[in-house]
């Protein structure tokens, strides 16, 4: 399972029994939104401070911007090959 920690600005992973928590992304801000791409073994993810959409490899390399300014993203889903959005004005 994979969460954000608001107070540490960090995203991370443990099994689903909650043993082996792992930091898997650190300085991401407030995050209001994961999705989890399985194919592409990759981790979304909606921030606000600074607004932003990012997303890294599951193993915590390869993090990447893919939209930044955004207008307060709330909510990410993924489709194929593409990343949606929304905000808290929507």
């Amino acid at each position: 399972m994979y969460w954000s920690e608001l107070g540490s600005k960090c995203i991370k992973r443990a099994t689903m029994d909650g043993s082996s928590p792992t930091v898997i992304v650190e300085q991401v801000g407030r995050v209001h939104a994961l999705a989890i791409d399985l194919e592409r073994r990759a981790l979304y993810w909606a921030a606000l401070d600074p607004p932003a959409l990012q997303c890294i490899y599951l193993n915590g390399t390869g993090r990447t911007t893919l939209a930044d300014n955004v207008s307060m993203p709330y909510a990410l889903t993924l489709y194929g090959d593409r990343v949606f959005w929304g905000d808290w004005n929507t």
